[in-house]
């Protein structure tokens, strides 16, 4: 729950664990004021996501992934479990298979990628196969914010999410 990891510190995964590895680039009190507000920060990007979901009148379905992908994003504890959840609504949303369903999945597709690619080097790092001073843990999060800001700006900004549905439509799919 959230209250529960307001006490919590930034992990991997999550934007303010890669910005508190900079504080030459990124003010200390800057990333402080995001960690010690996470939690209003992640509700306030569920409600602004609400928002835009009900204004692009997205199926509960596309609202849960973009919204759920959004509050994970923001979220400090950032750990790769924690999309588990994420990754089955983009199952459901390929099942759903209409039009902007699809398209919602397909520019999920490279953060689901990036995801792979993070566990995957973070098995063999841990086992011992894979010795790197490059800090990809360190590192992770920024290319998580940039992805994330990347996707939710395409989903929102593209024509196929401005599709809106008609009973027509609805029949067809």
């Amino acid at each position: 729950s959230l209250t529960f990891g307001a006490s919590r510190d930034a992990t991997y995964l999550s934007p303010i664990f890669a910005m508190k590895n900079h504080p030459e680039q990124i003010s200390p009190r800057i990333v402080e004021f995001f960690t010690n507000n996470n939690t209003l920060i992640v509700v306030l990007v569920a409600v602004a996501m609400f928002i835009a979901a009900y204004k692009f009148r997205f199926t509960w379905l596309e609202a849960s992934a973009t919204g759920l992908f959004a509050c994970l994003v923001t979220y400090k504890v950032g750990h790769a479990q924690y999309y588990l959840a994420w990754i089955i609504v983009l199952v459901a949303l390929v099942i759903q298979g209409d039009r902007r369903s699809k398209f919602i999945v397909c520019a999920f597709l490279p953060f689901v990628a990036l995801l792979e690619i993070f566990q995957f080097s973070y098995f063999i790092r841990m086992n011992g196969f894979w010795v790197t001073e490059f800090g990809i843990d360190q590192n992770v999060g920024i290319a998580v914010l940039i992805l994330a800001i990347a996707t939710i700006a395409f989903i929102f900004l593209n024509n196929s999410s401005r599709l809106t549905r008609t009973a027509k439509s609805q029949a067809a799919n």
